[in-house]
């Protein structure tokens, strides 16, 4: 059975923000679900990155939701500024 290999790119494209969230869920990833199949673990990401508050105290995932929450709180517009688009 192959090993798991995530690439930065698919993180991206599933809504991972540039940055050191991307590195620690690969590494996290292929080191913990070396042996799971590749979409199985991109839906377990996308649903960290959609709910990082379920799994914040998760033993293994729990710095990936840390850092995808942070970036989240970080993207959300201010109420009181205008939007732009």
């Amino acid at each position: 059975m192959a090993k798991l290999k995530l690439r930065s790119k698919d993180l991206r494209a599933v809504g991972y923000p540039e940055g050191p969230v991307i590195s620690i869920a690969m590494n996290i990833m292929e080191k913990n679900y070396k042996f799971e199949k590749e979409d199985s673990v991109m839906n377990l990401l996308r649903k960290i990155l959609e709910s990082p508050v379920e799994y914040k105290n998760d033993a293994v995932l729990g710095l990936i939701a840390q850092q995808a929450g942070a970036k989240a709180r970080s993207r959300k517009p201010n109420p009181g500024q205008p939007r732009h688009g």
